[in-house]
């Protein structure tokens, strides 16, 4: 149990820390412009799974009803 929240744990953070990291030294190389698209549909979507993500996890394990409903919203989005 212990492993699987480091784990979880490695994963997002080092995704989140990815992704702020080239974010941040992008923009202070250049300014970056930022579609529609992505505050209208990809930004909500991205928090929206994030969240389920979040709740799935709850009891402490990630079964195969769980990873069910992850590739569903996947194929969905």
């Amino acid at each position: 149990r212990v492993l699987f929240r480091s784990a979880v744990g490695n994963v997002i953070g080092s995704n989140t820390g990815n992704v702020l990291l080239i974010l941040g030294v992008g923009a202070l190389m250049a300014a970056l412009s930022v579609q529609r698209q992505l505050l209208r549909f990809d930004l909500p979507a991205m928090v929206g799974l994030s969240f389920v993500l979040l709740l799935l996890s709850l009891d402490g394990s990630l079964g195969l009803i769980d990873g069910v409903i992850l590739m569903a919203a996947f194929v969905t989005i």
